[in-house]
Formats: structure tokens, sequence, C-alpha cells
């Protein structure tokens, strides 16, 4: 028995399966993809981790080429949902158009919309508002809305990528503010995010400065098989 076990313990590492690998476009469903020329896909191997990888591709005549990553990235701190809601702490699954950004710079450096966040910049994840899920000024920003302001201050929304997640429409309780921002640290290591998904500084950058609305960006998130439908 012990021999067995020492042998074991001998033999190289079984590859990952399949399944864990990095989904490229050309095998995730057609229907995720839309018409976007670039898409940032977040794999994962699990719906309950809170780990991922994130790669960017653009589309170079009919073929994809991967123009940044892969780079490790939290995502929720209950892992992804194809079904979240409002304050579930998961990520949701899914394919959605990137809007825009918002950060603590004076000078964008992206192709995005860009608004540079000043006090008072406020966004809505209370669902009884009507400008549920919209950044907003306004002289107080409560609990459970996000103080863009302070939070940019204290470095995950120096910069911010806003994806359009309940978005046109939006739909009350189904979830607020799913961004692409940079980690949030406890004790030097990043952190599990409450429904973002989150990079290192100069890993969200890499994206930031190559993101362009003229080529229908989309996010595309979710485990590795169930982007490919397997």
């Amino acid at each position: 028995m012990l021999l067995g076990i020492c042998v074991s313990l001998l033999l190289p590492a079984a590859p990952a399966p399949a399944a864990t690998a990095r989904p490229a476009p050309a095998t995730i469903r057609p229907e995720l993809l839309g018409d976007a020329e670039q898409v940032v896909v977040v794999s994962t191997s699990r719906w309950g981790t809170t780990s991922g990888s994130v790669s960017m591709y653009q589309k170079v005549g009919s073929t994809w080429k991967r123009v940044a990553g892969p780079y490790g990235a939290r995502t929720g701190r209950n892992g992804l949902s194809p079904a979240h809601v409002e304050g579930d702490g998961t990520t949701p699954a899914g394919s959605y158009p990137i809007l825009s950004g918002f950060g603590w710079y004076a000078s964008a450096r992206t192709k995005l919309p860009y608004t540079r966040v000043a006090p008072g910049a406020c966004w809505i994840s209370d669902p009884t508002r009507p400008d549920y899920n919209t950044r907003v000024v306004e002289p107080s920003c409560a609990s459970p809305n996000e103080n863009l302001y302070r939070i940019a201050r204290s470095g995950p929304y120096r910069r911010a990528i806003v994806t359009g997640y309940n978005i046109e429409p939006t739909v009350a309780g189904v979830g607020s503010a799913i961004f692409l921002h940079v980690h949030a640290y406890s004790r030097g290591k990043s952190r599990a995010t409450s429904g973002c998904v989150s990079l290192t500084a100069s890993h969200l950058y890499s994206l930031w400065r190559r993101l362009d609305p003229a080529k229908r960006p989309r996010v595309i998130i979710g485990p590795a098989s169930w982007l490919r439908g397997t």
C-alpha cells in the first residue's frame, strides 16, 4: 500500500481537464459573441470559484487574435451565477456590452466615454429607487449605494470599466454596478469582489487602453465549460 502511494506521488500530474482550459472566441458559443469585434473573456474553472482568468481578443478579418492576457482575476465572493440578484455576492455569468469608463484621473487615456469622478458621484444600488443602476451626483451617497468618489480615492475605482449588465432595460433587484476594476487588497492579498471582476492596476490598464467602442466590445463571463456550451 505504501509503495503504491509513493509511486503515485512520483507520477507526473495529470493534464487539466479540457473544461478548465481558457476558452477562446473560436470555442465560445456564437450567441455570446454577437457582433463584437473585441471581447474580454472572463473564465473560471467552476461556478463557485472566486478566481479566474481574463484575456482580451480582437477580430482581424475573420480571425480572432489575443491582444492581452491571460491575466489572473478575482470574481464574486460567492462565485458566478447565471441568475445574479442584488447583494448575492456573485458575478453574473453572461455576455454584456462594454459601455464606458470612469476613474480618478483627469486624463482618460482610453477611447471609451470617460467620466472623472468627483465628490457626490454615486452609483445607485437601491432597487426601490427609480434611478436604480445608474450613476448620479447627489450630496450624500448612503449604503447600499456605491460612493464612487470614496472608492476611487481608496484604490479599486481608480479606473473602472462599466458593463451593460442590467442596463437597457434595467430590472429592479436583478443587480447593479457590475464593473471591471482594480483589485481591493487585504494584508497584501487581492480580495474577492461583491460581484465585479477585478484585476491588478497594470492589467486593467492593458484592457483600458485597447478598448474601442467602434469595435462593439463585450465582456463574456462564465465557467469555461458553460462558455463553450459543453
